[in-house]
Formats: structure tokens, C-alpha cells, sequence
């Protein structure tokens, strides 16, 4: 298995896109920004998401897509953080 999940000028498995100084950031913190904001509407303005959350719609998809990325690399990057090793879960 491939663990070299961290955004970086070596990737093994993913193509980086690189946009001014973006790409300083680890990816883990593009994952909680995402998520904090998406929580922050879902918790103050719901009402938002009621029309794109449609599955069928482009802004639906795209949010479903994130979202089961999400659930699964977010955990294990951040247990890569905390802990300074690959684990496999």
C-alpha cells in the first residue's frame, strides 16, 4: 500500500494543482476548512442547502463526493498527524 497520502512536489498517487502559495498548506487543513464551513452553513443557514443537496444536481454531486472523501481520508490523516506514523485502519 501506498502511504504517502500528504500533499506535496513528489506525489505517487494524485496530480497536485498548484495555484500561487496554496500548496503550502498540508491537506489536512484543506479537509477542516471545507468541513468547518460546510458546518457552519448546515448549522446557521440549513435553508441553503436544501435546493443543491439534490444527489442530481452538479453542487449535489460535487458535496456528496467531498463528503465521502471526507469520512474516509480525514480521520486517518489526522491520526497520521498526531501520531508521526502510517497507520492502517
Amino acid at each position: 500500500m501506498w502511504d504517502n497520502m500528504s500533499y506535496g512536489w513528489d506525489p505517487i498517487w494524485f496530480a497536485p494543482r498548484l495555484r500561487g502559495s496554496i500548496g503550502s498548506m498540508p491537506r489536512e487543513s484543506f479537509y477542516y476548512l471545507a468541513m468547518f464551513i460546510l458546518g457552519s452553513v448546515a448549522r446557521y443557514t440549513p435553508e441553503l442547502l436544501l435546493a443543491v443537496s439534490s444527489p442530481k444536481t452538479e453542487v449535489g454531486w460535487n458535496l456528496e463526493r467531498f463528503l465521502t472523501a471526507a469520512e474516509r481520508y480525514f480521520p486517518h490523516l489526522m491520526l497520521r498527524w498526531w501520531t508521526d506514523e502510517s497507520l492502517y485502519f
